[in-house]
């Protein structure tokens, strides 16, 4: 989650340096979100970004489509807003949408899941932090056949996230993970941990 974090302000500022960025989380208070808030309130102070408003989003599409409207309704400026799921997403589009700014104001997400790719094709998501439980399983399954068969993992495999666009859906790991391609990126990225 810090890593999260920290990637969110690290995305920001290589792709809209200097940004007014606004945030709806979801449930402020609980370990992940204020880790995931503290990194990324650091890293963007020290990159240089304003952060405009931090809002609990608790998770529900409908709360982030009300809090969109009424970030839009009070006049406060920002050029970046991003919301910590899918379905957050949907509310922040909508409202966008909602308010003709579609394509003035860039969203982003966490997340990376099928409705995230969805959005970013039809052009109504700027970009997403993907990682995919079921690229995850396939990393779980690879190290513990390795552990199996060769008696010996390293202690600490890293998950990957990786910000994908329009431009990089094909690098996306794909939360249906069950195909060769996403065990074939699976077992390229675990044998590169294993090198290390």
């Amino acid at each position: 989650w810090k890593g999260l974090g920290r990637m969110m302000a690290e995305v920001t500022a290589k792709n809209w340096p200097k940004a007014k960025v606004f945030v709806v989380t979801g449930v402020i208070g609980t370990g992940p979100i204020d880790m995931l808030l503290e990194t990324f309130q650091a890293k963007a102070k020290e990159l240089g970004l304003t952060i405009v408003g931090i809002q609990n989003g608790e998770y529900k599409q409908e709360t982030e489509l009300k809090i969109t409207q009424d970030l839009i309704q009070s006049g406060r400026d920002f050029d970046v807003i991003w919301g910590n799921d899918a379905g957050m997403g949907q509310g922040i589009i909508q409202g966008i949408k909602e308010a003709g700014l579609l394509g003035k104001k860039v969203i982003l997400t966490t997340n990376g899941s099928p409705m995230c790719m969805d959005s970013l094709a039809k052009g109504e998501l700027n970009g997403t932090l993907n990682y995919s439980p079921g690229f995850h399983g396939l990393l779980y399954f690879l190290t513990m056949y390795e552990y199996a068969t060769k008696g010996k993992v390293p202690q600490l495999i890293y998950l990957p996230m990786k910000y994908i666009t329009k431009d990089n859906m094909k690098e996306a790991m794909l939360w249906e993970a069950a195909n060769p391609e996403q065990l074939k990126m699976a077992e390229e990225y675990f044998r590169a941990q294993v090198k290390k």
